[in-house]
Parts: structure tokens; sequence; C-alpha cells
């Protein structure tokens, strides 16, 4: 019986933590991402990214494109500074 009292104890906390209001925060969920306008139910990927893929178009010069890619060109720019 105590096994199952941690992970009810976190399914509660995390609720509680995802209605606490906030449009974004520094971590975590950034509702700005979601597109609202598609259930989630008919398509839950568009749904969960579909404002992130609005905001964020393929650069032509890519064939695929994703916030690991933006961190790998910003360190890349970072350090061909450095070098220079």
């Amino acid at each position: 019986m105590r096994t199952h009292v941690l992970p009810l104890a976190l399914a509660v906390s995390l609720m509680l933590a995802a209605s606490a209001g906030a449009l974004t925060n520094e971590r975590g969920l950034d509702r700005r991402n979601l597109d609202t306008k598609v259930s989630p139910c008919v398509d839950f990927y568009r749904f969960a990214n579909g404002g992130w893929l609005d905001s964020n178009p393929i650069p032509p010069e890519y064939s695929r494109w994703g916030s690991g890619t933006e961190l790998m060109e910003r360190n890349l720019s970072l350090l061909k500074q450095i070098l220079e």
C-alpha cells in the first residue's frame, strides 16, 4: 500500500503545478507553443507543437529543424566569434 502513495502524491503535485495558471515559466511547459485550435483528441502532435511549428519554420537550407539544431547553430556561431 505504501508504494502507491508516492506515485499518487507525485501525480497530484504535477496536476497542481500545471494548473497554477501561468502562461509560461522559466522551466517547463510554454503554453504559447500549443495550438489550441486543434483538438488534442484528433491531432495531439499538432495540439502540443503547433504554436512552436508555426513560429519556427524550417529554414530552406535544412531538411529538419528543432531546438537542438538552434542550439547547435548558436554554439557554432559563438565558437566562430571566439576563434576570430
